[in-house]
This record gives structure tokens, sequence and C-alpha cells, in this order.
């Protein structure tokens, strides 16, 4: 529950946002009025899609006033989507998206080895909840059993995918014109 002191004569009108977004009541989010000086957005089932900077802006005749104050989640990291089993062309640039709450850290992993990040594999943190791992040309050794786990002062949570890097068919060499004498046997190659 996010709850706030006010004052205001008239009594001012009250408008709620999130990252710049109006927020209205609906089935997770209900605003309460504890008594005539109180105001409160409950957000029931928080998950990792509610946090962000909740703002406050009170109005009337005479005028208006804001606050502001950021949500974080506690507790362990939780992945907020599975992540599926990946597959590829070789030599194509690839990304694997995490979304992860709590604020984490990530670690990556490659058959139960840490993987080390260079000019061709690297992490990035595109935000303080989503992660990806970017490929800039995958190879047939990226193939295997990955693990991401995601790490913070409360705990930890992991996930696991296989990756296959696949190459189309393709000819090393291919057939040439052949003349064949009639009753005799011809290699074609």
């Amino acid at each position: 529950m996010l709850e706030l002191k006010m004052r205001g004569y008239p009594r001012p009108n009250i408008k709620w946002t999130k990252d710049g977004q109006p927020i209205t009541a609906g089935d997770r989010h209900k605003f309460v009025y504890p008594d005539p000086e109180s105001v409160a957005l409950i957000i029931s089932k928080v998950t990792g899609e509610d946090v962000g900077t909740y703002k406050v802006t009170l109005s009337n005749d005479l005028g208006e006033a804001s606050t502001e104050g950021k949500l974080c989640l506690s507790g362990a990291p939780q992945f907020q989507e599975k992540i599926e089993d990946q597959k590829t062309a070789i030599d194509a640039p690839w990304k694997i998206a995490a979304k992860v709450s709590g604020e984490p850290e990530l670690t990556w992993y490659k058959d139960g080895v840490p993987i080390k990040e260079d000019t061709r594999v690297k992490t990035v943190k595109i935000s303080p909840e989503s992660f990806e791992l970017q490929f800039a040309k995958t190879t047939a050794d990226d193939n295997g059993n990955w693990a991401v786990i995601a790490r913070n002062q409360h705990g930890e949570m992991s996930q696991f995918f296989a990756f296959a890097a696949l190459m189309l068919p393709k000819f090393e060499t291919k057939l040439t014109d052949q003349e064949a004498n009639e009753g005799k046997q011809v290699i074609l190659k």
C-alpha cells in the first residue's frame, strides 16, 4: 500500500501515475481514502511490472502539488518469463532475453561453466530487471545446455534451456556433368 497524508480546500482532485502513465482502479489497483486527509493506492499481487516511479498530484482551483516515490521489490529474484530452448543458424547474431524481478545480478553458464564474455558473446543489462545474452555470431561451440542464475541479497533463482546453432544443408562440392558408355559403369561425383 502506498499511503500519504494531504490537505487542501476545496478538497483536491487526486491523480496517480506510474512512470508517467495514469493509473486507473481495477482488479489489482484500488484507491482508498481511510480518512479525509489520507489517500492510498493498494496494489494486490505485486509483480515486477509494478516496479517503477509512482507520482501523486493534488489539484484544486488554487494550484497543484505533487510527490513521488519508487516501488522496488524485495525478496529472492523471480523470472517473469520462462526462457525457452533456443534454435538459430550458425554465424547468425542472436539474443536471449531474461526478465527477472528483484534487481539481481545474472551469471550465464554453458554446460555448467560460467561463460567468458568477449567481442562475440556479451551480457547486457537493459534495465534493472531486463537482461540479454547477445551473440554477435553464433557457432557450433555454442550448442549445449545453458543456465542463467539470478542472485541478489535475498537469494537466487535459476533457469535452464538448450541452445542449438544449426547449419542449413549445403554441398561442399557439386555434381559435375559426366559422359558414360552404354553398358559401362559410371560414378557420379
